[in-house]
């Protein structure tokens, strides 16, 4: 019985080819205007550039007469899940909430180390790059459940 086994090279190179057709499609969306002066040129000739190349990275590998056989490691599952995931709650919840939860889980089914401790590394990450963007660069990030700004501004006037 000859069954097909896709690689993790063909299952790469497939990603590539949704996600930059999805970006492309995007593209063509950002302006109504059209040619090259307009603000969606640029995108969408980066993106048509990732279709084609990843059009030919995958015939390339379908089509190689080497077939390493291989298993994608669950991790690569995970990660796609989680970044999934991530995206789609990052609004609702929230900079903070979601992406302690992501880096998390991440650090706890990677690494393997302790609940806690991937949770206080997680935390650290968090409150760092929390305080870069938010405090250092002026950066919005999605408040979620946590409502910062009051917090913000409270600890602003408790030390003023």
């Amino acid at each position: 019985m000859n069954r097909m086994c896709i690689t993790s090279e063909q299952f790469f190179n497939l990603l590539l080819l949704v996600f930059s057709s999805f970006f492309l499609y995007h593209a063509f969306h950002i302006t109504e205007d059209s040619g090259l002066g307009s603000s969606a040129a640029i995108p969408v000739m980066a993106f048509s550039v990732m279709v084609m190349a990843s059009l030919m990275a995958l015939g390339k590998s379908i089509f190689s007469s080497v077939r390493p056989v291989e298993k994608i490691p669950r991790a690569v599952f995970l990660v796609l899940l989680m970044i999934l995931l991530y995206s789609l709650f990052l609004e609702e919840i929230g900079f903070l909430i979601s992406s302690l939860v992501f880096i998390g889980v991440l650090v706890f089914a990677i690494n393997g180390s302790r609940l806690v401790t991937s949770f206080a590394l997680a935390l650290l990450v968090v409150l760092v790059t929390y305080l870069v963007f938010r405090i250092v660069f002026k950066v919005m990030l999605p408040e979620g459940m946590i409502p910062e700004r009051e917090i913000l501004f409270y600890l602003k006037n408790l030390f003023n």
